[in-house]
């Protein structure tokens, strides 16, 4: 049954769309009727969740999770799923300038060993990187007809 509307709904399927981050869909136990479409959509399954503090009565705490049966494979041991940005940050930490092809094609082949984690689209790596650049957290060269970028050195 899609539900098809809310703040909730709507908001997962412009992230499913703008490849914003991962969405993930609760299906165990208590599973809602409107979580079937968003997986249609390019949402995550996950039926299994585990949460927990490293400091349970401080509520900036650093809180950790981990996704278990049909979730997407962790990015880090943490279970946390690096967001586009994160994605770009760990294709160009070895210092090399690259093309945002060259950036979709490596984030491409780490995606593609990942259970249920899609590749980044091109305009979202290079909305990405652009913004990246802006705030100074990557460098930026023309080269041709196109930008390379590569993370700032600090040497």
């Amino acid at each position: 049954m899609w539900l098809g509307g809310g703040g909730t709904w709507n908001g997962a399927i412009e992230a499913i769309r703008n490849e914003y981050c991962p969405v993930l869909v609760w299906r165990g136990a208590g599973e809602g009727p409107g979580n079937e479409e968003p997986l249609k959509r390019g949402a995550h399954a996950i039926d299994e969740l585990e949460v927990w503090a490293d400091e349970p009565d401080d509520l900036n705490a650093d809180m950790h999770y981990r996704l278990a049966r049909g979730a997407v494979k962790a990015g880090d041991s943490t279970g946390k799923i690096p967001n586009a940005k994160g994605r770009i940050a760990a294709v160009l930490a070895n210092g090399d300038w690259l093309t945002p092809v060259e950036v979709q094609d490596l984030d491409a082949e780490w995606a593609n060993e990942q259970l249920s984690v899609s590749p980044l689209k091109l305009d979202t790596v290079t909305k990405n990187a652009r913004e990246m650049h802006d705030s100074g957290d990557i460098e930026r060269r023309k080269s041709g007809q196109t930008f390379e970028y590569r993370m700032v050195r600090h040497d």
